[in-house]
Protein backbone atom coordinates (compact mmCIF):
# COMPACT_ATOMS: atom_id res chain seq x y z
CA UNK A 1 0.00 0.00 0.00
CA UNK A 2 1.59 3.09 -0.96
CA UNK A 3 2.88 5.73 2.02
CA UNK A 4 0.31 8.62 0.98
CA UNK A 5 -2.85 6.55 2.14
CA UNK A 6 -1.02 5.24 5.19
CA UNK A 7 -0.03 9.22 5.94
CA UNK A 8 -2.78 10.57 5.12
CA UNK A 9 -5.24 8.77 7.31
CA UNK A 10 -2.53 8.87 10.17
CA UNK A 11 -3.30 13.10 9.99
CA UNK A 12 -6.75 12.86 10.08
CA UNK A 13 -7.42 10.55 13.17
CA UNK A 14 -5.52 12.89 15.06
CA UNK A 15 -8.53 15.13 14.65
CA UNK A 16 -10.83 12.91 15.46
CA UNK A 17 -9.27 10.81 18.05
CA UNK A 18 -11.61 11.93 20.90
CA UNK A 19 -14.06 8.84 20.33
CA UNK A 20 -16.17 8.45 22.82
CA UNK A 21 -17.11 5.43 25.19
CA UNK A 22 -20.31 3.43 23.86
CA UNK A 23 -22.51 1.61 26.64
CA UNK A 24 -23.56 -1.93 26.67
CA UNK A 25 -27.11 -3.49 26.44
CA UNK A 26 -28.79 -5.23 29.12
CA UNK A 27 -28.58 -9.21 30.09
CA UNK A 28 -30.47 -12.07 27.87
CA UNK A 29 -33.61 -12.76 29.90
CA UNK A 30 -33.59 -16.77 28.60
CA UNK A 31 -30.90 -19.12 28.36
CA UNK A 32 -30.65 -19.34 24.71
CA UNK A 33 -32.36 -17.07 21.87
CA UNK A 34 -31.52 -18.63 18.61
CA UNK A 35 -31.89 -16.02 15.84
CA UNK A 36 -34.55 -17.06 12.89
CA UNK A 37 -34.41 -15.73 9.46
CA UNK A 38 -36.84 -12.48 9.91
CA UNK A 39 -35.44 -11.02 6.62
CA UNK A 40 -39.19 -10.77 5.45
CA UNK A 41 -40.38 -9.84 9.12
CA UNK A 42 -42.92 -7.52 9.61
CA UNK A 43 -41.62 -6.47 12.88
CA UNK A 44 -38.51 -4.50 13.70
CA UNK A 45 -36.32 -5.49 16.61
CA UNK A 46 -33.18 -4.21 18.16
CA UNK A 47 -31.63 -7.47 16.99
CA UNK A 48 -32.97 -10.48 15.70
CA UNK A 49 -36.03 -11.92 17.32
CA UNK A 50 -35.67 -15.96 18.92
CA UNK A 51 -37.28 -19.09 17.60
CA UNK A 52 -38.97 -21.47 19.84
CA UNK A 53 -36.44 -22.93 21.69
CA UNK A 54 -37.49 -26.66 21.57
CA UNK A 55 -36.27 -26.17 17.56
CA UNK A 56 -32.99 -25.24 18.50
CA UNK A 57 -30.54 -27.41 17.62
CA UNK A 58 -26.53 -28.40 18.48
CA UNK A 59 -25.93 -26.91 14.82
CA UNK A 60 -27.51 -23.46 15.55
CA UNK A 61 -24.27 -22.72 17.86
CA UNK A 62 -21.73 -24.16 16.08
CA UNK A 63 -19.98 -22.68 12.45
CA UNK A 64 -16.70 -24.38 10.69
CA UNK A 65 -13.87 -23.35 8.26
CA UNK A 66 -11.69 -21.00 10.47
CA UNK A 67 -9.08 -23.08 9.49
CA UNK A 68 -9.20 -21.55 6.24
CA UNK A 69 -9.00 -18.02 4.25
CA UNK A 70 -11.99 -16.21 3.46
CA UNK A 71 -12.87 -14.62 -0.26
CA UNK A 72 -10.50 -12.23 -0.94
CA UNK A 73 -11.70 -10.02 -4.15
CA UNK A 74 -8.82 -9.77 -7.10
CA UNK A 75 -6.23 -7.28 -6.15
CA UNK A 76 -7.66 -6.76 -2.36
CA UNK A 77 -4.16 -7.62 -0.33
CA UNK A 78 -6.11 -9.75 2.25
CA UNK A 79 -9.49 -11.76 3.07
CA UNK A 80 -11.87 -11.62 6.38
CA UNK A 81 -14.12 -14.41 7.44
CA UNK A 82 -16.58 -13.83 10.34
CA UNK A 83 -18.90 -15.86 12.25
CA UNK A 84 -21.81 -13.84 12.94
CA UNK A 85 -25.71 -14.51 14.28
CA UNK A 86 -25.85 -14.51 10.30
CA UNK A 87 -23.90 -18.06 9.78
CA UNK A 88 -24.55 -19.48 13.62
CA UNK A 89 -27.70 -17.93 15.15
CA UNK A 90 -26.92 -19.02 18.45
CA UNK A 91 -24.89 -15.88 18.85
CA UNK A 92 -27.99 -13.99 19.17
CA UNK A 93 -28.36 -12.01 22.74
CA UNK A 94 -24.49 -14.12 23.75
CA UNK A 95 -22.17 -10.70 22.96
CA UNK A 96 -19.36 -12.70 21.60
CA UNK A 97 -18.09 -12.82 17.89
CA UNK A 98 -15.01 -13.64 16.26
CA UNK A 99 -13.77 -14.00 12.66
CA UNK A 100 -10.47 -14.58 10.75
CA UNK A 101 -8.55 -11.95 9.23
CA UNK A 102 -5.57 -13.10 6.38
CA UNK A 103 -3.43 -9.99 5.28
CA UNK A 104 -0.79 -9.80 2.38
CA UNK A 105 2.39 -8.63 3.08
CA UNK A 106 2.88 -4.71 3.03
CA UNK A 107 -0.92 -4.44 3.43
CA UNK A 108 -2.81 -2.20 5.65
CA UNK A 109 -6.03 -2.81 7.75
CA UNK A 110 -7.05 0.83 7.72
CA UNK A 111 -8.06 3.35 10.41
CA UNK A 112 -11.20 2.14 12.16
CA UNK A 113 -13.59 1.67 15.32
CA UNK A 114 -15.77 -0.97 16.89
CA UNK A 115 -18.40 1.38 18.78
CA UNK A 116 -19.83 -1.66 20.26
CA UNK A 117 -17.01 -3.92 21.49
CA UNK A 118 -13.41 -4.34 22.57
CA UNK A 119 -11.53 -6.33 20.13
CA UNK A 120 -8.84 -9.03 21.01
CA UNK A 121 -6.48 -10.41 18.14
CA UNK A 122 -3.68 -13.09 18.49
CA UNK A 123 -1.60 -13.52 15.83
CA UNK A 124 -1.63 -17.24 13.75
CA UNK A 125 1.10 -16.31 11.13
CA UNK A 126 2.92 -13.77 10.20
CA UNK A 127 4.54 -10.24 11.57
CA UNK A 128 1.54 -7.70 12.15
CA UNK A 129 2.30 -4.05 13.39
CA UNK A 130 -0.71 -2.73 15.47
CA UNK A 131 -1.79 0.40 17.50
CA UNK A 132 -4.78 2.40 18.80
CA UNK A 133 -5.19 6.20 19.74
CA UNK A 134 -6.62 6.93 23.13
CA UNK A 135 -7.63 10.78 23.64
CA UNK A 136 -5.96 12.81 25.94
CA UNK A 137 -8.07 13.48 28.55
CA UNK A 138 -6.45 17.03 29.00
CA UNK A 139 -6.81 18.51 25.55
CA UNK A 140 -9.06 15.78 22.94
CA UNK A 141 -7.31 17.60 19.83
CA UNK A 142 -4.01 15.59 21.03
CA UNK A 143 -4.02 11.44 21.02
CA UNK A 144 -1.35 9.29 22.49
CA UNK A 145 -0.27 6.15 19.99
CA UNK A 146 -0.36 2.52 21.60
CA UNK A 147 1.18 0.00 19.28
CA UNK A 148 3.25 -3.12 19.39
CA UNK A 149 5.24 -5.56 16.54
CA UNK A 150 3.09 -8.45 17.05
CA UNK A 151 4.51 -12.34 16.11
CA UNK A 152 2.70 -15.57 16.36
CA UNK A 153 1.16 -16.37 19.81
CA UNK A 154 1.27 -12.63 20.69
CA UNK A 155 -1.91 -11.47 21.83
CA UNK A 156 -3.16 -7.23 21.92
CA UNK A 157 -6.41 -5.58 22.50
CA UNK A 158 -8.14 -2.25 21.47
CA UNK A 159 -10.46 -0.91 23.69
CA UNK A 160 -13.70 -0.43 22.63
CA UNK A 161 -15.01 2.35 20.25
CA UNK A 162 -11.04 4.11 20.21
CA UNK A 163 -9.32 4.16 16.46
CA UNK A 164 -7.00 1.58 15.25
CA UNK A 165 -5.31 -0.43 12.90
CA UNK A 166 -3.67 -3.75 11.71
CA UNK A 167 -0.64 -3.88 9.19
CA UNK A 168 1.47 -6.16 8.13
CA UNK A 169 5.19 -5.49 7.91
CA UNK A 170 6.05 -9.07 7.30
CA UNK A 171 7.63 -10.75 4.09
CA UNK A 172 4.73 -13.17 3.86
CA UNK A 173 0.74 -13.62 4.97
CA UNK A 174 -0.17 -12.71 8.16
CA UNK A 175 -3.08 -14.74 10.06
CA UNK A 176 -4.68 -13.68 12.74
CA UNK A 177 -8.18 -14.30 14.74
CA UNK A 178 -10.67 -11.59 16.16
CA UNK A 179 -12.52 -11.51 18.92
CA UNK A 180 -15.01 -8.76 19.82
CA UNK A 181 -17.35 -8.65 23.19
CA UNK A 182 -20.82 -8.02 20.62
CA UNK A 183 -22.24 -10.05 18.84
CA UNK A 184 -22.57 -6.84 16.67
CA UNK A 185 -19.18 -4.82 16.56
CA UNK A 186 -19.99 -2.46 14.27
CA UNK A 187 -17.81 -1.06 12.14
CA UNK A 188 -16.89 2.36 11.08
CA UNK A 189 -13.74 3.19 8.45
CA UNK A 190 -12.86 6.45 9.18
CA UNK A 191 -11.64 7.75 5.53
CA UNK A 192 -14.42 6.12 3.77
CA UNK A 193 -16.95 7.44 6.27
CA UNK A 194 -16.14 10.75 6.20
CA UNK A 195 -14.99 11.28 2.36
CA UNK A 196 -17.41 8.72 0.91
CA UNK A 197 -20.52 9.75 2.93
CA UNK A 198 -23.70 9.57 1.14
CA UNK A 199 -24.64 12.39 0.84
CA UNK A 200 -21.42 14.26 0.86
CA UNK A 201 -20.10 16.27 3.81
CA UNK A 202 -20.02 19.86 2.18
CA UNK A 203 -16.59 20.80 0.87
CA UNK A 204 -16.30 23.64 3.56
CA UNK A 205 -17.34 21.56 6.70
CA UNK A 206 -14.05 19.20 5.36
CA UNK A 207 -11.80 22.28 4.62
CA UNK A 208 -12.60 23.55 7.84
CA UNK A 209 -12.68 20.29 9.71
CA UNK A 210 -9.70 18.78 8.10
CA UNK A 211 -7.38 21.98 7.20
CA UNK A 212 -7.47 20.39 4.14
CA UNK A 213 -5.20 23.23 2.60
CA UNK A 214 -1.82 21.61 4.88
CA UNK A 215 -3.19 17.92 3.67
CA UNK A 216 -3.26 18.43 0.17
CA UNK A 217 0.67 19.97 0.56
CA UNK A 218 1.30 17.34 2.04
CA UNK A 219 0.29 14.64 -0.18
CA UNK A 220 -0.40 16.53 -2.99
CA UNK A 221 -4.24 15.15 -3.51
CA UNK A 222 -7.15 16.88 -4.80
CA UNK A 223 -9.87 17.14 -2.59
CA UNK A 224 -12.05 15.41 -5.32
CA UNK A 225 -9.14 12.79 -5.67
CA UNK A 226 -9.55 12.15 -1.56
CA UNK A 227 -13.13 11.95 -2.04
CA UNK A 228 -13.20 9.59 -4.61
CA UNK A 229 -10.99 6.97 -2.81
CA UNK A 230 -12.46 3.51 -3.33
CA UNK A 231 -9.52 2.17 -1.41
CA UNK A 232 -7.89 -1.17 -2.45
CA UNK A 233 -8.56 -2.64 1.14
CA UNK A 234 -12.47 -2.73 -0.35
CA UNK A 235 -12.25 -6.33 0.35
CA UNK A 236 -12.12 -5.40 3.66
CA UNK A 237 -14.80 -2.82 4.10
CA UNK A 238 -16.90 -5.27 1.82
CA UNK A 239 -16.96 -8.32 3.74
CA UNK A 240 -16.33 -6.35 7.47
CA UNK A 241 -19.15 -3.45 6.91
CA UNK A 242 -21.48 -6.19 4.66
CA UNK A 243 -21.18 -8.82 7.72
CA UNK A 244 -21.80 -6.26 10.14
CA UNK A 245 -24.44 -4.13 9.77
CA UNK A 246 -26.41 -7.20 7.91
CA UNK A 247 -27.01 -8.64 11.40
CA UNK A 248 -29.09 -5.67 12.72
CA UNK A 249 -28.38 -7.08 16.23
CA UNK A 250 -27.43 -5.55 19.65
CA UNK A 251 -24.26 -5.84 21.42
CA UNK A 252 -24.27 -7.33 24.74
CA UNK A 253 -21.50 -7.15 27.62
CA UNK A 254 -21.74 -8.35 31.17
CA UNK A 255 -19.55 -6.48 32.79
CA UNK A 256 -19.96 -2.47 33.92
CA UNK A 257 -19.90 -0.26 31.81
CA UNK A 258 -16.32 1.99 31.03
CA UNK A 259 -16.24 5.42 32.27
CA UNK A 260 -12.84 6.26 30.87
CA UNK A 261 -10.83 4.88 27.34
CA UNK A 262 -8.75 3.00 29.30
CA UNK A 263 -8.19 1.66 32.90
CA UNK A 264 -5.14 -0.46 33.33
CA UNK A 265 -5.10 -2.30 36.26
CA UNK A 266 -2.88 -2.04 39.02
CA UNK A 267 -0.96 -4.49 41.29
CA UNK A 268 -3.71 -3.93 44.51
CA UNK A 269 -2.80 -6.98 46.61
CA UNK A 270 -1.76 -4.84 49.79
CA UNK A 271 -4.89 -2.67 48.91
CA UNK A 272 -6.63 -1.17 51.42
CA UNK A 273 -9.90 -0.51 49.25
CA UNK A 274 -11.43 -3.44 47.69
CA UNK A 275 -13.36 -2.69 44.49
CA UNK A 276 -15.14 -4.23 42.06
CA UNK A 277 -12.20 -4.97 39.34
CA UNK A 278 -9.15 -3.62 39.18
CA UNK A 279 -8.43 -0.27 40.29
CA UNK A 280 -6.70 1.99 37.29
CA UNK A 281 -3.45 3.40 37.25
CA UNK A 282 -2.60 6.66 35.80
CA UNK A 283 -3.46 6.87 32.07
CA UNK A 284 -0.22 8.71 31.59
CA UNK A 285 1.79 5.95 32.97
CA UNK A 286 -0.19 3.67 30.46
CA UNK A 287 2.27 1.91 27.81
CA UNK A 288 1.60 -0.75 24.75
CA UNK A 289 2.37 -3.26 27.10
CA UNK A 290 0.04 -2.87 28.99
CA UNK A 291 -2.39 -4.21 26.37
CA UNK A 292 0.17 -6.79 24.82
CA UNK A 293 0.66 -10.58 26.26
CA UNK A 294 2.67 -13.49 24.03
CA UNK A 295 3.59 -17.13 24.16
CA UNK A 296 0.13 -17.93 23.21
CA UNK A 297 1.92 -20.23 20.10
CA UNK A 298 3.26 -22.58 22.88
CA UNK A 299 1.20 -24.46 25.38
CA UNK A 300 0.88 -23.45 28.91
CA UNK A 301 1.69 -25.10 32.39
CA UNK A 302 0.30 -28.47 32.47
CA UNK A 303 -2.41 -29.07 35.53
CA UNK A 304 -0.88 -32.57 37.32
CA UNK A 305 -3.29 -35.38 37.32
CA UNK A 306 -6.26 -33.82 34.99
CA UNK A 307 -4.55 -33.98 31.79
CA UNK A 308 -4.74 -30.53 30.31
CA UNK A 309 -2.58 -27.43 30.19
CA UNK A 310 -4.11 -23.67 30.07
CA UNK A 311 -2.58 -20.63 29.56
CA UNK A 312 -4.64 -16.83 30.18
CA UNK A 313 -4.16 -13.62 29.04
CA UNK A 314 -5.93 -11.67 32.31
CA UNK A 315 -5.67 -8.70 34.10
CA UNK A 316 -2.26 -10.31 36.03
CA UNK A 317 -0.31 -10.66 32.65
CA UNK A 318 -2.53 -8.36 30.63
CA UNK A 319 -3.47 -5.06 32.76
CA UNK A 320 -4.97 -3.08 30.13
CA UNK A 321 -7.94 -5.85 29.87
CA UNK A 322 -9.31 -4.15 32.84
CA UNK A 323 -12.92 -3.03 32.16
CA UNK A 324 -12.44 -3.87 28.75
CA UNK A 325 -14.72 -7.24 29.18
CA UNK A 326 -12.61 -9.50 27.67
CA UNK A 327 -10.94 -12.99 28.98
CA UNK A 328 -8.52 -15.10 26.47
CA UNK A 329 -7.16 -18.25 27.21
CA UNK A 330 -5.08 -21.82 25.60
CA UNK A 331 -6.35 -24.81 26.37
CA UNK A 332 -3.88 -28.17 25.46
CA UNK A 333 -6.08 -31.31 25.91
CA UNK A 334 -4.63 -34.66 26.04
CA UNK A 335 -6.27 -37.92 24.57
CA UNK A 336 -9.45 -39.17 26.03
CA UNK A 337 -9.34 -36.28 28.69
CA UNK A 338 -11.87 -34.08 29.98
CA UNK A 339 -12.19 -30.17 31.04
CA UNK A 340 -15.18 -31.25 33.49
CA UNK A 341 -18.47 -29.88 33.92
CA UNK A 342 -18.56 -26.42 35.02
CA UNK A 343 -19.71 -23.13 34.25
CA UNK A 344 -18.90 -19.03 33.64
CA UNK A 345 -21.25 -17.38 35.86
CA UNK A 346 -20.32 -13.95 34.19
CA UNK A 347 -19.36 -14.62 30.77
CA UNK A 348 -20.65 -16.85 27.50
CA UNK A 349 -17.59 -19.06 26.28
CA UNK A 350 -16.37 -19.35 22.59
CA UNK A 351 -14.05 -21.70 21.45
CA UNK A 352 -12.13 -22.35 18.34
CA UNK A 353 -9.96 -25.32 17.49
CA UNK A 354 -6.78 -24.86 16.40
CA UNK A 355 -5.65 -28.68 16.86
CA UNK A 356 -7.26 -32.05 17.02
CA UNK A 357 -11.03 -33.39 18.00
CA UNK A 358 -13.22 -32.00 20.67
CA UNK A 359 -16.77 -33.31 21.54
CA UNK A 360 -18.20 -30.30 23.45
CA UNK A 361 -21.43 -29.96 24.64
CA UNK A 362 -23.69 -27.83 27.33
CA UNK A 363 -27.34 -28.33 28.76
CA UNK A 364 -30.02 -25.94 28.50
CA UNK A 365 -32.65 -26.12 31.42
CA UNK A 366 -36.12 -27.33 30.44
CA UNK A 367 -38.69 -24.25 31.10
CA UNK A 368 -41.23 -26.56 31.71
CA UNK A 369 -39.37 -28.75 33.82
CA UNK A 370 -36.24 -27.19 35.34
CA UNK A 371 -35.65 -30.85 37.13
CA UNK A 372 -34.37 -31.62 33.01
CA UNK A 373 -32.37 -30.07 30.45
CA UNK A 374 -31.46 -30.96 27.09
CA UNK A 375 -28.19 -31.58 25.87
CA UNK A 376 -26.48 -29.42 22.74
CA UNK A 377 -23.36 -30.44 21.32
CA UNK A 378 -20.90 -31.05 18.28
CA UNK A 379 -17.95 -32.89 17.28
CA UNK A 380 -15.40 -30.58 16.67
CA UNK A 381 -12.58 -30.26 14.09
CA UNK A 382 -9.42 -27.70 12.88
CA UNK A 383 -11.28 -24.35 12.28
CA UNK A 384 -14.48 -25.15 13.93
CA UNK A 385 -16.07 -22.58 16.47
CA UNK A 386 -18.45 -23.34 18.86
CA UNK A 387 -20.22 -21.10 21.69
CA UNK A 388 -21.71 -21.40 25.05
CA UNK A 389 -24.50 -19.44 26.55
CA UNK A 390 -23.57 -17.75 29.64
CA UNK A 391 -23.75 -19.30 32.89
CA UNK A 392 -24.72 -22.86 31.59
CA UNK A 393 -22.90 -26.53 32.39
CA UNK A 394 -20.95 -27.25 29.64
CA UNK A 395 -17.44 -29.34 28.68
CA UNK A 396 -15.11 -30.37 26.55
CA UNK A 397 -13.56 -33.67 25.80
CA UNK A 398 -10.57 -35.19 23.39
CA UNK A 399 -12.04 -37.92 21.67
CA UNK A 400 -9.05 -38.38 19.36
CA UNK A 401 -5.72 -39.64 19.50
CA UNK A 402 -3.30 -36.78 19.75
CA UNK A 403 -3.53 -33.30 21.66
CA UNK A 404 -6.27 -30.74 21.20
CA UNK A 405 -5.39 -27.44 21.35
CA UNK A 406 -7.96 -24.57 21.24
CA UNK A 407 -8.65 -20.85 21.90
CA UNK A 408 -11.08 -19.70 24.09
CA UNK A 409 -12.52 -16.21 24.50
CA UNK A 410 -14.74 -14.83 26.79
CA UNK A 411 -17.10 -11.41 26.88
CA UNK A 412 -15.70 -10.81 30.68
CA UNK A 413 -12.44 -9.67 31.96
CA UNK A 414 -13.31 -12.06 34.60
CA UNK A 415 -15.54 -14.82 33.56
CA UNK A 416 -15.60 -16.96 36.24
CA UNK A 417 -14.90 -20.58 37.06
CA UNK A 418 -16.88 -22.61 38.70
CA UNK A 419 -15.95 -26.69 38.08
CA UNK A 420 -19.09 -28.55 38.62
CA UNK A 421 -18.25 -32.18 40.83
CA UNK A 422 -15.39 -30.40 42.80
CA UNK A 423 -17.22 -27.29 43.95
CA UNK A 424 -19.91 -29.82 45.28
CA UNK A 425 -17.94 -32.63 47.03
CA UNK A 426 -14.38 -31.18 47.89
CA UNK A 427 -16.32 -27.59 49.27
CA UNK A 428 -14.57 -25.92 52.67
CA UNK A 429 -16.23 -26.59 54.90
CA UNK A 430 -17.87 -29.35 53.71
CA UNK A 431 -21.68 -29.72 52.34
CA UNK A 432 -23.27 -32.21 55.14
CA UNK A 433 -23.42 -36.10 53.73
CA UNK A 434 -27.49 -35.71 54.49
CA UNK A 435 -27.42 -33.17 52.23
CA UNK A 436 -25.26 -34.26 49.72
CA UNK A 437 -27.62 -37.92 50.17
CA UNK A 438 -30.70 -36.59 49.18
CA UNK A 439 -29.64 -34.34 46.39
CA UNK A 440 -27.56 -37.16 44.37
CA UNK A 441 -29.83 -39.54 45.89
CA UNK A 442 -26.49 -41.53 47.18
CA UNK A 443 -26.00 -42.85 50.35
CA UNK A 444 -22.99 -41.79 52.24
CA UNK A 445 -20.49 -44.50 51.74
CA UNK A 446 -20.70 -43.61 48.19
CA UNK A 447 -20.82 -39.63 49.17
CA UNK A 448 -17.44 -40.61 50.74
CA UNK A 449 -15.80 -41.59 47.84
CA UNK A 450 -16.55 -39.29 46.03
CA UNK A 451 -15.72 -36.55 48.27
CA UNK A 452 -12.37 -38.66 47.89
CA UNK A 453 -12.16 -38.51 44.37
CA UNK A 454 -12.41 -34.67 44.20
CA UNK A 455 -11.04 -33.52 47.44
Amino acid sequence: MSMWWFVTTLVITVFISNSPVYAYDNNPLQDICVAVNDSKAAVFVNGKICKNPKFATANDFFASGLNVSGIAAPGAGGAAKFVDVNNMPGLNTLGISIGRVDLEPQRFVPFHTHPRATELITVLEGILYAGFLVPDPANFFKSRLFSKILYPGDVFVFPIGLIHFQYNVGNKKAIYLTAFNSQNPGFIFIPNSIFGSNPPIPDDVLTQGFQLIIALWLFGQSLFQIKSITMRMWWFITTLVITAFTCNSPSYAYDNNPLQDICVAVNDSKAAVFVNGKICKDPKLATANDFFASGFNVSGNAVPGFGFATKTADLNNMPGLNTLGLFFGRIDLEPQRLAPLHTHPRATELITILEGTIYAGFLVPNPANFFKSRLFSKVLNPGDVFVIPKGLIHFQYNVGNRKATYFAIFNSQNPGFVIIPNSIFASNPPISDDVLAKGFMLNKTEIAVLRKKFS
